[in-house]
């Protein structure tokens, strides 16, 4: 697994603490944002994004934080970071608030609701 990654990077922060957390290998390189090294051609390549974090993991790469953290629980189930599906606990809360629009998002009709 090697991880593209900035130490002040909150996003690729949160990464490496659930590669640690998993006890997982990895190996780090390093992109200075603050020297414009997301946008040489070679990073590009990996990441036409220009962000990190980047994680390459056998013939998948995989870019945002969240997406992989979701991909390390899947593929490394132990110890869980996130809630799993069906749940009934406060993850399954957190889901069902997700699935809930923000009151801006809903048309208006006019009308207060009582």
């Amino acid at each position: 697994m090697k991880l593209y990654s900035y130490f002040r990077s909150s996003a690729a922060f949160r990464v490496r603490i659930a590669l640690n957390l998993k006890k997982l290998d990895y190996e780090t390189a390093a992109i200075h944002l603050r020297r414009n090294d997301q946008s040489r051609p070679d990073y590009l390549g990996v990441n036409p994004q220009g962000l990190v974090p980047t994680l390459e993991d056998g013939g998948q790469t995989l870019i945002q934080s969240l997406a992989i953290i979701e991909y390390l629980d899947e593929i490394h189930p132990e110890p869980p970071l996130l809630p799993r599906p069906g749940g009934t606990g406060a993850g399954a809360c957190a889901r069902r608030r997700r699935r809930l629009r923000h009151p801006s998002d809903q048309q208006s009709s006019g009308t207060a609701a009582t």
